[in-house]
C-alpha cells in the first residue's frame, strides 16, 4: 500500500522492497522513507499503549493543552527523540518496538494469516500505531527496510480534505486514537468479526 504522493529512490526500489518478502517472516514489511526537510520518517521507536493512546487523544480534544507551549515543546521531543536519527540497518519489532509509517508498507500473507484486512475505523490518522496493537496483540512482527529508500510529499490528502488546518487535524487525530482504544480490549478473533462485518468503530468494552 502506497501514497500517491510517494517516489522511490532506486530505480528497482518496488523489486527491492517486495524482495525482502522472500527472507521475511514479518507480517508488515517498511521501507526507509524521507519526510519534510529530508527527516526521516520510519521506523518510529513508539511502543502505543492504551494510556499514552488516552492521554494523546484528550489532549488533542483540548485547545488549552494542545495550543499551550509546554505541550508543543514535549511532543516535538517525543517525535525527535522516536525519529531523530536514521536507521542505518534492517531491523525487526523483535529487536526493539516501534511501528512504520502508513504512507508506504506491504502487508504479507502472514498478516492475512491472522487478519481479514486492515481496520475500518479510521481516515487519514493513526493507522500506522493502529497496525502496531494488532501486531503485538497477534505476536506477529513489523520489519524496516533500510535498504529501501523512499521520498514522501506530506499533508497532500490533509491539505485536499481540510485545508490542513491544525484544530481539524488534531480533531480527527484524536477521533482515531478514540477508535483505537477498544483494540486493545477485544481477541484477534472479535477484531476480525468486526472487520468482516464491516464495522466503521469498535466501542471500549467495560
Amino acid at each position: 500500500l502506497m501514497n500517491s504522493d510517494i517516489s522511490f529512490v532506486e530505480n528497482e526500489g518496488l523489486s527491492l522492497l517486495f524482495s525482502n518478502i522472500k527472507s521475511s517472516d514479518a507480517a508488515i514489511i517498511g521501507p526507509n522513507i524521507y519526510g519534510k526537510g529530508n527527516k526521516p520518517a520510519n521506523p518510529v521507536f513508539i511502543n502505543v499503549t492504551f494510556k499514552g493512546t488516552v492521554l494523546r487523544s484528550v489532549s488533542n480534544r483540548l485547545s488549552v493543552i494542545r495550543n499551550s507551549s509546554l505541550f508543543r515543546l514535549q511532543k516535538e521531543t517525543v517525535s525527535e527523540g522516536a525519529i531523530g536519527s536514521r536507521e542505518t540497518k534492517s531491523i525487526n519489532s523483535n529487536e526493539r518496538m516501534f511501528f512504520l509509517h502508513g504512507s508506504a508498507f506491504i502487508l504479507t500473507k502472514k498478516y492475512f494469516d491472522t487478519y481479514f484486512s486492515l481496520y475500518p475505523g479510521t481516515f487519514l490518522y493513526y493507522e500506522s500505531q493502529i497496525l502496531q496493537i494488532l501486531v503485538k496483540k497477534a505476536n506477529l512482527k513489523l520489519q524496516y527496510c533500510a535498504d529501501v529508500h523512499m521520498t514522501h510529499i506530506e499533508d497532500q490528502s490533509s491539505e485536499l480534505s481540510y485545508g490542513n488546518k491544525p484544530n481539524v487535524k488534531a480533531s480527527m487525530v484524536a477521533q482515531s486514537q478514540m477508535k483505537a482504544l477498544g483494540l486493545f480490549t477485544k481477541t484477534v478473533s472479535k477484531i476480525n468479526r468486526g472487520m468482516i462485518n464491516g464495522q466503521q468503530s469498535f466501542e471500549v468494552e467495560e
